[in-house]
């Protein structure tokens, strides 16, 4: 047989329905559809995107803070926070304060609130005591080992500065 040719014997050739490529298409958009529709369920029922508990009020509140920040600055206080440990998860918090001239600030209120910033429920507030010439302490015992972030506020010479800083206890 020559190439080409074909055998008149063997009669026409069954003809070739194209009917399933546009079915092969919808089904295709199914498979995606489901895929899309599966991933907005798990979108929505899952987390909301929220990483603070009322961003629109901390969002008000960000220019006062600025403000603070700016107007603590002004002041221009030399304030140092350090941590002394006494044994395991013991310790004295030791704050010293001193204003724009390198005076110390006497007679100032300080409390300092002790946050573990990766568990919630452990926090605790205490007060410094003044010890003279700038100096306010305190004895602390923290219920685990790890990291804390101690937020003070100083009241003091008709000013308040609030800072944080993290210490890591043993």
């Amino acid at each position: 047989m020559i190439a080409g040719n074909r055998d008149p014997s063997e009669g026409q050739p069954e003809a070739r329905s194209g009917r399933w490529i546009p079915w092969t298409f919808v089904g295709m958009f199914g498979v995606i559809l489901a895929a899309n529709g599966i991933m907005v369920a798990f979108a929505f029922g899952t987390w909301s995107g929220l990483s603070a508990d009322d961003p629109y009020r901390r969002g008000l509140a960000h220019n006062k803070h600025v403000e603070t920040v700016t107007r603590q600055q002004e002041l221009g206080w030399q304030v140092g926070l350090g941590f002394k440990p006494s044994g395991p998860g013991a310790g004295e918090l030791r704050l010293r304060a001193l204003d724009r001239e390198g005076r110390p600030i006497l007679g100032a209120n300080v409390t300092a609130t002790v946050v573990r910033p990766v568990v919630r429920g452990q926090d605790f507030t205490v007060t410094l005591s003044g010890r003279g010439k700038g100096m306010y302490t305190t004895v602390v015992r923290f219920p685990k080992p790890g990291l804390w972030e101690v937020r003070y506020t100083i009241d003091g010479n008709g000013e308040t500065v609030n800072a944080a800083r993290r210490i890591k206890v043993q």
